[in-house]
């Protein structure tokens, strides 16, 4: 909640800037943000093909055994016998 009214606040232009009007110190604010968050996304479209991941993390999606790892597992575990 304190980040929300942080944001909301950063918009009203300070009593210091009384050159520029509040519609323009809106859009710099604007605009600055915008372009301070662009790099993570460009870096995510330009990246090599061997940076990215082939599946999701196993430990954070329910992902099924592979028969390598069900192999090594003894019977009574719900491996091969």
């Amino acid at each position: 909640m304190g980040c929300i009214v942080g944001f909301v606040i950063g918009f009203v232009p300070p009593t210091g800037v009384k050159h520029w009007p509040t519609p323009i110190y809106v859009a710099a604010m604007v605009a600055g943000i915008v372009i301070s968050s662009l790099p993570p996304f460009i870096i995510e479209k330009i990246k090599k093909p061997s940076r990215k991941l082939a599946h999701p993390d196993d430990v954070l999606v329910d992902v099924g055994p592979t028969d390598a790892a069900q192999a090594r597992r003894p019977a009574a575990e719900g491996g091969r016998p």
